[in-house]
């Protein structure tokens, strides 16, 4: 099987292209995705990565052939913006996701693949390849994000164009159940002759952990994944200074990852008077990230755009007492992570925004530790049966591959 896998450059993945030794950070269904292609006997892989520029600090001008010592594939990087001069400004965008078409096409002619895989930014490439070649196309959606609801409805030019794009008939479209909706949005703009599929992300049992410096506090609240505005920073905030003018200085929230965000919810919490609440560590590898997630007290999720997240699911298979909002009817939000979830895994503080229900919630688990361990516990033995190991969640997808080539 000659599979032409295509996507985005996500931040965490540039640091093991620059030092030439694969050890990526976060994204961890295409990490490991891309590892077991490598490995995989049978397969022939081409890797391409295409630099989105946005979240990036890849800048290089030039499309690139880089190979990592402890994979057998190199990996195709094509330019971003930096390739185009800077005072053709937005124009730039276009120009990048055109160029790269081109470039994709002249990858598909020389490697002459039976599959081809394109992940959710690169649409453009997915629904051409599926127009306009008999090579069954994969697209892959990690999850739904608010701008593709508002484009499903939206009766814009630009958007009626998008939906054209998701039309295209692919062979499979495969979606996270992370709680963004993606059930309900698939059967809204897809082709219905798509095969789709809403797949749980796995837990890897056997990841060591790595000790990382962490305050000496006596009730941490952990907030694991990316630092970005649709992970509910306003919601963290708010809790944090309720918890601030109702005298509860002893429960600090531990920021475990990084994200474009970063500098300003710091600044946030500098106005604010937050200093004593908030601790950053920067960013984390899975073992780093296994210890501080036991070394918390609870765990906290409090996205915008749905909550059953890879950290969620680390969280509840660790057996950490783990917080999520309740879900959100009108936007359908998290309505599947709470039909997934048994009701005595994990606690629910209140529709988002309500930061007060938040806070409320952390002093009563503070002062109740048995609630903490018993919900723990609960989610432990929830995960056994309800969340895959990593192989068992890599070998669901691999098979919806193989598949495709019979279609």
């Amino acid at each position: 099987m000659r599979i032409l896998y295509v996507c985005r450059l996500f931040s965490g993945f540039e640091a093991s292209l620059e030092n030439g030794q694969w050890n990526p950070i976060g994204a961890p269904t295409i990490a490991r995705m891309i590892e077991k292609l490598d490995r995989q006997e049978d397969v022939t892989p081409c890797f391409v990565f295409t630099a989105k520029d946005f979240g990036s600090g890849w800048d290089s001008a030039h499309d690139q052939v880089i190979t990592c010592a402890n994979l057998h594939t190199p990996f195709h990087v094509l330019a971003g913006q930096s390739i185009f001069p800077s005072w053709l400004g937005r124009l730039r965008d276009k120009m990048r996701d055109t160029r790269q078409l081109l470039a994709l096409w002249a990858i598909y002619k020389r490697f002459k693949p039976d599959l081809i895989f394109c992940d959710r930014v690169n649409i453009l490439p997915a629904a051409f390849f599926a127009r306009f070649t008999r090579t069954p196309v994969i697209w892959r959606i990690m999850g739904v994000l608010d701008n593709m609801h508002q484009n499903a409805v939206s009766s814009a030019m630009r958007s009626k164009f998008i939906r054209m794009l998701w039309r295209s008939p692919f062979t499979d479209v495969i979606c996270t159940l992370d709680g963004s909706g993606g059930g309900p949005w698939m059967k809204k703009v897809l082709n219905p002759h798509t095969q789709t599929h809403m797949l749980v992300n796995g837990f890897d049992a056997s990841v060591e952990t790595s000790a990382v410096a962490l305050p000496d506090h006596p009730f941490k609240v952990l907030h694991a994944g990316r630092i970005e505005h649709l992970k509910g920073l306003d919601v963290l905030l708010g809790a944090a200074q309720n918890l601030k003018e109702s005298g509860h200085n002893d429960i600090m929230f531990v920021m475990a990852g990084y994200g474009s965000a970063e500098a300003w919810m710091k600044t946030q919490i500098e106005q604010r008077g937050l200093e004593p609440y908030f601790h950053f560590t920067g960013p984390l590898d899975q073992a780093q990230m296994r210890f501080v997630r036991l070394a918390a007290d609870v765990s906290v999720s409090c996205g915008t755009h749905g909550n059953m997240t890879n950290t969620v699911i680390e969280s509840l298979s660790d057996g950490v007492c783990t917080i999520l909002p309740e879900p959100d009817q009108i936007h359908g939000i998290d309505i599947d992570t709470h039909d997934f979830v048994s009701d005595n895994a994990a606690f629910s503080y209140g529709p988002q925004p309500d930061f007060k229900a938040l806070a409320d919630l952390l002093i009563d688990l503070k002062q109740h530790p048995d609630k903490r361990q018993e919900a723990g516990e609960n989610a432990r033995i929830f995960s056994r049966s309800h969340i895959p190991t990593w192989e068992a969640r890599m070998n669901q997808e691999f098979s919806i591959y193989q598949k495709a080539l019979k279609a």
